[in-house]
């Protein structure tokens, strides 16, 4: 009997599990969904904050900001899992290191460039 992987087998597997609103997943599913999509997060807002100019530590702050609310949001209230069944210190800082540095190379870029 093949022993089953936690992760995601497909490109597919994984959006259809990162779009749907499904609570039935493991932990590690969750946490691994909200990486991919924290990194995208991270992305759209550097290239929302690059076509800006927004400058200064204040946008820092607010990516940081945004960035831990939406995590909230998308595990708890989106994919409505119990809180009891995930600690929030994992959801706020699940990925939060790759996604401040794509936030902050894909904002520097484009501000310079743009």
């Amino acid at each position: 009997m093949p022993l089953k992987k936690e992760g995601f087998q497909s490109v597919g597997e994984f959006l259809s599990f990162s779009l749907s609103t499904d609570d039935q997943a493991s932990s590690d599913q969750i946490k691994t969904a909200l990486f991919f999509v924290r990194q995208i997060v991270s992305v759209l807002l550097g290239l929302a904050a690059g076509f800006l100019h927004l400058q200064g530590i204040l946008t820092i702050l607010g990516f940081l900001f945004l960035s831990m609310g939406f995590s909230y949001y998308y595990v708890f209230k989106y994919k409505q899992v119990d809180e009891d069944k995930i600690e929030n210190t994992e959801i706020y800082t699940e990925g939060l290191g790759a996604s401040v540095g794509e936030f902050l190379l894909t904002w520097t870029l484009i501000h310079t460039v743009a």
